[in-house]
């Protein structure tokens, strides 16, 4: 997370990809990574950085 007036970064974290009702059951990745992306949901994003922007 960054500061909009200074871009400095105030903070870091690692937020969950959201897990709704309607997923797919088999997705495809890159051959060489496990890795899938998917958007946080709004309680996700409040649970990882919430104590940063409750100030």
């Amino acid at each position: 997370m960054y500061e909009a007036k200074t871009r400095r970064e105030i903070a870091t974290g690692q937020v969950e990809g959201s897990a709704t009702e309607g997923c797919a059951l088999l997705v495809a990745t890159k051959q060489n990574t496990r890795k899938l992306f998917t958007e946080p949901d709004y309680p996700e994003l409040r649970k990882t950085f919430g104590s940063q922007v409750d100030n």
